[in-house]
């Protein structure tokens, strides 16, 4: 079980790993509205010391999701958005034991664009973002054209 996971997360994720290579978003991550093989790029902050994630969401409306911190934890789970109004909510394990749930709202549908956040199992708290234009969306919520995404003062790689 242990090691399905971690290939399932390396399959997904599909990152160029390197012994310095920190996780970034993949750009072969495509939105295909409505299809199941729809890929919307993910990325957070996970506590409150300037670690970082990214990864990718597979699926329309409900699907799978892996990420890798840049602490090179492994996480991955199965996702759900729920009625009309965008809600939904993710389910994950990691490859430390712990797992977690996560809450969002969608902000436009068209991009795959979210907002959310949750907890895991020890109680470390998480932001998240997906979507194929965070870069934009983090802009146009601050309005600031040099704003990007950092996690605790460290920035995380948008492109």
């Amino acid at each position: 079980m242990y090691l399905s996971r971690i290939l399932t997360a390396a399959a997904i994720i599909a990152l160029p790993f390197g012994a310095v290579a920190q996780p970034k978003l993949d750009p072969s991550c495509q939105i295909g509205a409505g299809s199941q093989d729809s890929c919307t790029p993910i990325v957070g902050c996970l506590g409150g010391t300037g670690v970082y994630f990214t990864g990718r969401a597979i699926g329309w409306d409900t699907g799978t999701f892996a990420i890798e911190t840049s602490d090179q934890l492994l996480c991955n789970g199965t996702w759900k958005t729920q009625g009309t109004l965008g809600f939904g909510q993710a389910e994950f394990s990691c490859d430390d034991g712990r797992g977690g749930t996560a809450l969002y709202t969608s902000q436009d549908s068209a991009t795959g664009t979210t907002t959310g956040f949750g907890k895991l199992s020890d109680g470390t708290g998480m932001r998240v973002w997906t979507g194929h234009n965070i870069a934009q969306f983090m802009i146009n919520q601050s309005g600031d054209v040099d704003t990007g995404l950092e996690c605790h003062g460290v920035a995380v790689p948008l492109g």
